[in-house]
């Protein structure tokens, strides 16, 4: 009886897929949290800046009518 004939086969192989399936997306999920912690003060920053540029445009706005 060879292993690709046993019950067994077909859930290992499933579970070893789903296993890098897990890894991949732990993976991938590690770099984006990794990713988002570098890259969140500068998006909070340019988000301020934004903010603080919108407003003063919507100032300039008001008191100019």
């Amino acid at each position: 009886m060879s292993i690709e004939h046993s019950p067994l086969f077909f859930p290992l192989l499933a579970f070893q897929g789903t296993w890098r399936n897990y890894k991949i997306s732990a993976r991938v999920r590690f770099n984006s949290a990794l990713i988002s912690i570098v890259f969140s003060p500068m998006a909070i920053i340019r988000h301020k800046k934004g903010l603080m540029y919108r407003s003063l445009q919507l100032n300039h706005v008001f008191y100019t009518y």
